[in-house]
């Protein structure tokens, strides 16, 4: 039974896919690739008799780096000139050229089209029977224990 999806900042609101899933909702690592994997991970090893009916699997995509803007670029050519070019200009940082603006607008954009975040936040959840799970993921653990797992 889904949870459903979490709301989200409209900024970030592009169709975005799990790229990890994970039983812990603040879990500091996320390395698993399915909801199997992440559910398995996190029963594999407790006693079964005393877990909850249901376990909550999250769904983490990886977090939308904002689209660069002209005052971004602007920024990011007077920091050029102050960081690199400082013993070539005066107390003020030169005029920026539309052309200038351009470039560096053109820059950016191609970093954020490339740039893979790390960071990920979480988009959807779901609540997943336990006993379910098991009988259809793992029946192997269903040997030698009682029949109203």
């Amino acid at each position: 039974m889904g949870v459903g999806p979490i709301e989200r900042d409209p900024m970030t609101d592009e169709k975005r896919q799990v790229v990890f899933w994970e039983c812990h909702q603040n879990a500091e690592v996320l390395h698993h690739e399915t909801k199997n994997e992440a559910i398995e991970n996190y029963l594999d090893g407790i006693d079964l008799e005393d877990e909850e009916e249901t376990v909550l699997v999250y769904g983490f995509a990886r977090m939308v780096a904002p689209k660069p803007n002209k005052s971004d670029a602007d920024y990011v050519v007077e920091d050029w000139f102050e960081t690199h070019w400082e013993e070539f200009i005066g107390e003020d940082v030169p005029d920026i050229t539309a052309r200038m603006n351009e470039a560096a607008l053109t820059f950016l954009t191609v970093l954020h089209d490339e740039f893979v975040p790390w960071a990920c936040e979480e988009i959807e959840s779901d609540e997943i029977n336990v006993a379910d799970w098991i009988k259809e993921n793992r029946p192997d653990w269903l040997k030698d224990k009682p029949k109203e797992i």
